[in-house]
């Protein structure tokens, strides 16, 4: 009986690393794809943002500027967004008072020294608006082209 327990215990611990080693690549490859669409300079300038984000004294406002640029004309979505700068450091919403379809997400990205951005996204996850604030512009908002 001892040995069935095992046996079967043994099996169930086989069956979730490859489902978990399956998933792995799914992940993978969607970052992949994502890094595929955008230039080796945009690559290069958010991996530098990324390498100075909360560090002292933290990217300039121009390279800050360079990744939201970026971000805008590039049309990325939230998911995009989270695979290139992680985790945002708050989350909120608050309703969509133009067209009244739901609640809008607001990520906030703390850069340090009292200097964040805050993306604004629809109820469908793409890019309405980024906030600066203490990172040299207010606000940019994706042109009619790329929404």
């Amino acid at each position: 009986m001892k040995t069935v327990f095992l046996i079967v215990g043994v099996l169930s611990l086989v069956g979730v690393i490859l489902f978990l080693w399956h998933q792995y690549p799914a992940e993978e490859k969607k970052t992949h794809t994502l890094v595929n669409s955008l230039s080796s300079d945009d690559i290069g300038k958010i991996t530098s943002y990324r390498k100075k984000y909360q560090t002292f004294p933290g990217p300039s406002d121009a390279e800050v500027l360079d990744v939201v640029k970026i971000l805008i004309s590039n049309n990325l979505s939230s998911d995009n967004i989270e695979q290139l700068l992680g985790k945002p450091s708050h989350i909120s919403e608050i309703p969509d008072i133009e067209t009244k379809q739901g609640l809008l997400k607001c990520w906030g990205y703390d850069i340090g020294d009292s200097r964040s951005i805050v993306i604004r996204f629809n109820v469908i996850g793409k890019i309405i608006s980024i906030y600066g604030v203490g990172v040299g512009f207010d606000t940019l908002m994706p042109s009619a082209e790329h929404k």
